[in-house]
């Protein structure tokens, strides 16, 4: 096997690499990070070199990572955080931030959290840019922030922590039964509960719920008529309709604002929401300053 001189493989490299694995084109790749769709071609052309492998292959309209190239990422990803770190200045000036802070996070969290977080960033921090994005299932929030796609995510607790995921609890927030009251009325006992048409959310997995395990406990079940990804698509599909979903009351202030609101029939826990972060950004003070706001604002919450 021929070795090569890994000295040759810099920064900058590593970068594109990894932007060209996010966007499985050259083009898109090569507006991101704001080079020439030539230079890049040629900079993969000299890492295909240096590793002996084509690293990607084209499939169709886009380009494919080799096997090589799916060993090489994690280990980009890893280098790549160790540069932030070595550049990462030892106190945080938001007004001097003109970089991008990427949130994972769905509705609720949106509402609840993000939205105060941004008012306050739009006073501290005029050259800085929030990106948002869905959170999806754990596993892509877990991969997200491994790989750096995201800086934080906010998502409901875990049970255990995932290794080098970190959580940070921010707020336990009441349940509510949301129905369309010009259709039906609030399920009263246990039986019309289970006997109604329910709505869930399900972030990319469909696994039983807190819920559902309840009702197990008890030799019950409810009928789940419909599956959604987010919580606005909600305010939309459960108006005028005889479903029922238990979520947060919280959301009848925001994207569940049309419908009413009744107590369960059943004692449902709490939904805890989390903070997550890599453990390997827990000292970098830009994250831990805007953690802190997020965190503060979960505290005025609860």
């Amino acid at each position: 096997m021929k070795i090569f001189d890994h000295l040759t493989l810099d920064g900058s490299t590593l970068r594109q690499l990894v932007e060209l694995n996010e966007t499985r084109s050259v083009t898109r790749a090569a507006t991101r990070l704001g080079m020439t769709q030539s230079s890049l071609s040629y900079s993969l052309e000299r890492a295909r070199k240096t590793l002996a492998d084509q690293l990607y292959i084209r499939v169709g309209n886009s380009i494919e990572p080799t096997e090589r190239m799916l060993q090489i990422l994690p280990v980009a990803h890893r280098i790549l955080r160790d540069y932030d770190t070595l550049a990462m200045p030892a106190s945080y000036l938001p007004e001097q931030d003109v970089g991008t802070l990427k949130i994972a996070a769905n509705a609720l969290e949106r509402d609840l959290l993000v939205k105060p977080m941004f008012n306050e960033l739009r006073k501290l921090a005029l050259g800085m840019t929030l990106e948002l994005r869905s959170t999806g299932s754990w596993l892509e929030v877990r991969e997200n922030l491994r790989n750096r796609n995201v800086d934080l995510a906010l998502f409901p607790t875990l049970l255990k922590e995932g290794g080098d995921i970190i959580q940070r609890k921010l707020v336990d927030m009441e349940m509510a039964v949301f129905y369309d009251s010009s259709v039906r009325s609030a399920p009263q006992t246990l039986t019309e509960y289970c006997a109604a048409n329910h709505a869930v959310v399900s972030h990319g997995e469909i696994r039983s719920s807190g819920i559902d395990q309840l009702l197990a406990e008890q030799g019950l079940k409810r009928n789940i008529a419909l599956r959604v990804s987010d919580f606005d698509s909600l305010g939309v599909l459960l108006k005028g309709t005889d479903l029922i979903v238990c979520l947060p009351a919280m959301l009848q202030s925001g994207s569940l604002s049309s419908l009413s609101t009744a107590c369960p029939p059943l004692p449902v826990p709490p939904m805890c929401l989390a903070l997550f972060v890599h453990e390997s950004q827990l000292s970098n003070p830009r994250l831990s300053f805007w953690s802190d706001k997020l965190t503060r604002g979960a505290n005025l919450k609860a």
